[in-house]
C-alpha cells in the first residue's frame, strides 16, 4: 500500500533511493476533469538525474473535440492526430512506474485515476503530493474547509520564482519538483508564504501600473511616477526594472526602450 509522505520524510528517503528511476515526477493534460475523459499529454521526468523518462502527447481514442481543456492546455486535435495511442505506449509508462519507489505529483490523485483508467498500475512505495504539502508552506487558512485551501501550480511555481510553462505536462512536472525543492531549502516560509505571494502581487501591480503610465506620458520623473503610482516599494521596482532593461533612466527621467516597448505592446 502506498504510503503519502511529508517533507521532512521525503528528505530521508531522497537518500535511500539514489538511482536513477527509483524517484519521478509525473504528470498529465486531459480532455477534461470526468472518468470519461482521456489522456492527451503525459510526461514521466527522474527527480535524481532530471532526465526525460517519458515525455509525448497521447491520442485519445474515440475523442476528436474537448474546447474547454483545449483553452487551458492548448492541445488541438491536429496535434495529436498522430501522436500513439495510450494503448501503444502503456508498456513503457508501465515499466517506469514499475521501477519507481517514490512518486512527485501535484494533485497526484488526478493523474493517477486517468493512469488507472488506461490499464496501468501505480504501486509505488511513498508518494508525495506537493499540493498538499504547498497548501500548509502557503499557509491560507479555510475557515470552512478548516484547512489550508490548495494553491494552484501557478501560484506556487510564481511566488517560488520557478520558469513555468504551464499546462504542459513536461513543464508542470518541472515546475512540481522546483516547488518542492524550494519548500525544502526555504523552510522559514513554512506556514507563511502567501505573505511572500502578496508582495509578489503588488510588485508586477507595481510593474504594470508604471509600464502603462510610460506608454501613455513618454518619460516620467520619480516625483511623477510617485503621484500617479499608488502601489508598493516604486522605487526598488523603479531599479530593478531599470537594471533588467526594461526602463531606461536618462537625466532623472524614465521611459521604456524602444525594444521593451515593442515588446509591450
Amino acid at each position: 500500500m502506498t504510503e503519502y509522505i511529508g517533507i521532512e520524510e521525503y528528505q530521508e528517503l531522497k537518500q535511500k533511493y539514489p538511482n536513477p528511476g527509483e524517484i519521478i515526477v509525473l504528470d498529465t493534460e486531459t480532455t477534461g476533469l470526468e472518468e470519461y475523459d482521456k489522456i492527451l499529454s503525459l510526461s514521466i521526468l527522474d527527480a535524481n538525474t532530471l532526465d526525460e523518462l517519458f515525455s509525448s502527447l497521447i491520442w485519445p481514442n474515440g475523442m476528436r473535440c474537448w474546447r474547454d481543456a483545449e483553452r487551458i492546455n492548448q492541445i488541438t486535435y491536429a496535434m495529436v492526430r498522430d501522436a500513439p495511442s495510450i494503448q501503444q505506449v502503456r508498456g513503457e509508462i508501465q515499466s517506469i512506474l514499475g521501477r519507481a519507489k517514490i512518486l512527485i505529483s501535484y494533485n497526484g490523485s488526478f493523474d493517477i485515476g486517468f493512469i488507472e483508467r488506461a490499464g496501468m498500475k501505480v504501486e509505488v512505495e511513498y508518494q508525495v503530493d506537493v499540493m498538499f504539502l504547498y497548501a500548509n508552506y502557503f499557509g491560507e487558512y479555510s475557515d470552512y474547509w478548516q484547512e489550508c485551501r490548495w494553491q494552484k501550480l501557478t501560484t506556487a511555481s510564481f511566488t517560488c520564482g520557478i520558469e513555468h510553462k504551464a499546462h504542459d505536462s513536461m513543464g508542470d512536472g518541472l515546475a512540481t519538483l522546483g516547488v518542492l525543492e524550494y519548500m525544502i531549502a526555504h523552510p522559514e516560509y513554512y506556514g507563511r508564504h502567501k505573505d511572500l505571494y502578496e508582495t509578489k502581487c503588488n510588485v508586477r501591480r507595481t510593474e504594470k501600473s508604471i509600464l502603462g503610465i510610460l506608454q501613455r506620458q513618454g518619460e516620467m520623473t520619480y516625483d511623477d511616477l510617485l503621484d500617479v503610482c499608488y502601489h508598493c516599494k516604486v522605487k526598488d521596482v523603479l531599479a530593478t526594472m531599470v537594471s533588467d532593461g526594461r526602463l531606461k533612466l536618462q537625466d532623472g527621467r524614465y521611459s521604456i526602450p524602444e525594444n521593451a516597448l515593442r515588446n509591450h505592446n
